[in-house]
């Protein structure tokens, strides 16, 4: 995922790896060096528009498998291929009750109705501040979770911990416009997956805020 995502992104140089390690260029730990010049770069990486939803093998968000398989509509494959999907391993682990995932699943198949039809980008997937270093002249992007994707995810997953200031989205805007929705709704959505995967790897502390979601749109 790194050797894929450096064709459009700065990211660590990858020296070797194997089934179980990697050898990489050292970075030093700390935050973008700009990030008016990381939105303009992020934003120039989501402008490369890919040819589907999915990627060409599964990938991963820590220690879970993503499926990949591919797709012509976002909505679909962001509802059955991460959100329900994620959905059902937590229910299989008992992190979820079967009516909370239920819910979830409902909602996931109604995503035609919230989510805009788009083209793919590459995504980061998992685009919080850990992940966001500098190697002292530029800022580069390690540990994704890549794969091809709607623009908006790696935004919402950004503000799900608050990782840039509002000056990073103004920046991030001016070069890849979001409508006032996504900012007001779509967050909400696409952060369900990245509270799913929180809840599977952590407990039942991020149960709240999905539950919460489900209420503010009616499931």
């Amino acid at each position: 995922m790194l050797q894929k995502l450096g064709k459009y992104i700065p990211v660590p140089e990858v020296y070797e790896s194997g089934k179980d390690y990697i050898v990489m260029q050292k970075v030093p730990f700390s935050g973008p060096l700009s990030e008016e010049e990381f939105a303009k770069a992020l934003a120039k990486m989501h402008a490369y528009k890919q040819p589907f939803f999915g990627y060409e093998n599964d990938t991963t968000i820590g220690p879970f498998t993503q499926p990949n398989p591919q797709e012509n509509s976002w909505p679909l494959f962001f509802g059955k291929h991460r959100v329900e999907y994620m959905a059902r391993r937590c229910l299989e682990q008992n992190a979820l009750q079967s009516k909370e995932f239920a819910r979830i699943a409902s909602f996931a198949d109604d995503f035609n109705s919230y989510l805009p039809q788009t083209t793919p980008s590459i995504l980061h997937g998992d685009l919080w501040g850990g992940n966001v270093m500098n190697d002292g002249t530029q800022t580069v992007l390690i540990d994704p979770a890549s794969y091809f994707g709607s623009c908006e995810y790696d935004i919402a997953f950004s503000k799900l911990f608050h990782t840039f200031s509002s000056r990073f989205y103004d920046v991030y805007t001016y070069y890849q416009p979001l409508e006032r929705d996504f900012f007001t709704n779509r967050v909400a959505i696409y952060n369900l997956y990245g509270l799913l995967v929180h809840l599977r790897a952590f407990g039942q502390m991020y149960k709240q805020p999905i539950l919460s979601t489900l209420q503010k749109f009616g499931y």
